[in-house]
C-alpha cells in the first residue's frame, strides 16, 4: 500500500506546470512555512519533467509530456482500482480519501493557475497559457473519472478561494508533507540559478514527514 501510495502522489506532479502568485505570499509569511519560499520565487513559472527533474528553463518546459499528462492519471486510476482489489475496506478507504484531498488540491491549483497565468505572469505566451489549460483540463478529467468508479464525494473546495483554503490547510499537519515537497522544489531551483542565500531553516525532515504521514494516516510504524 505504502509503494502504491507513493506513485500515485508523485504522479500528480511529474510532468507539472505551476508557480506561486505573490497574492499567496504574504499569507504564507504568517504560517509555520514562511522560511520556505524567498520572495523573488513568487509569480516565475517552473516545471517538472517526468522524472520529478524541475527547471525554470522556459525551453526545457515540455508541452508532449503535459499533452499526456493523462496517461500518468489514468495509471493512477488503474492503481487504486488494483488497490482496491488486495486491501481490506479500512485501509483502501483511508488510500483512496487521501488520494481525494490531494487529487482535489491540485485540481483546484492548477485551474486556478489556468485562470490567473495571464494576470500574474507578464511574459506568459500563447503556449504557456495552453500548457495551464491542457494541465487544468488532465486534473478536471481525471478527477470525474475518479468520482465515477469510486463514488462521487462534493468537493471541499468547492466555492472557496485558494487562499483562504491554504490558510485552513495550513493548521493540518497531514498536509505538510506535499506542502513542503512543492516548495523544496521551488527552493532547489532558486538555489541553481541564483546566487547562494543564507540557509533556510529546515521544519521537518522528509523522512520525519514520511513517517507522520505514514503513522498518522495509514497507521504503519516506521523502524
Amino acid at each position: 500500500m505504502n509503494e502504491t501510495f507513493k506513485i500515485i502522489l508523485d504522479n500528480l506532479i511529474r510532468s507539472y506546470i505551476y508557480y506561486v502568485p505573490k497574492s499567496f505570499y504574504n499569507d504564507l509569511q504568517k504560517t509555520e512555512y514562511k522560511d520556505l519560499l524567498a520572495y523573488t520565487d513568487v509569480n516565475t513559472v517552473a516545471y517538472i519533467d517526468k522524472d520529478k527533474n524541475p527547471t525554470l528553463n522556459k525551453s526545457l518546459f515540455n508541452n508532449i509530456d503535459l499533452i499526456t499528462k493523462s496517461k500518468l492519471l489514468q495509471d493512477n486510476t488503474f492503481l487504486l482500482l488494483e488497490a482496491q482489489s488486495q486491501l481490506d475496506l479500512e485501509q483502501f478507504g483511508y488510500l483512496l480519501r487521501t488520494y481525494r484531498e490531494h487529487l482535489d488540491i491540485h485540481t483546484h491549483i492548477t485551474d486556478w493557475m489556468s485562470n490567473n497565468i495571464s494576470k500574474d505572469i507578464i511574459y506568459a505566451t500563447e503556449d504557456l497559457k495552453n500548457m495551464f489549460n491542457k494541465q487544468s483540463a488532465h486534473f478536471k478529467s481525471h478527477q470525474e473519472e475518479i468520482q465515477k468508479k469510486f463514488g462521487a464525494v462534493e468537493s471541499q473546495l468547492k466555492g472557496i478561494e485558494l487562499n483562504n483554503y491554504f490558510k485552513e490547510k495550513f493548521a493540518s499537519p497531514d498536509f505538510k508533507h506535499s506542502l513542503m515537497n512543492f516548495f523544496k522544489r521551488k527552493e532547489n531551483l532558486g538555489n541553481k540559478t541564483k546566487k547562494p542565500r543564507k540557509k533556510k531553516k529546515v521544519i521537518i525532515s522528509d523522512e520525519e514527514a514520511d513517517a507522520f504521514l505514514l503513522e498518522s494516516v495509514f497507521n504503519v510504524k516506521m523502524n
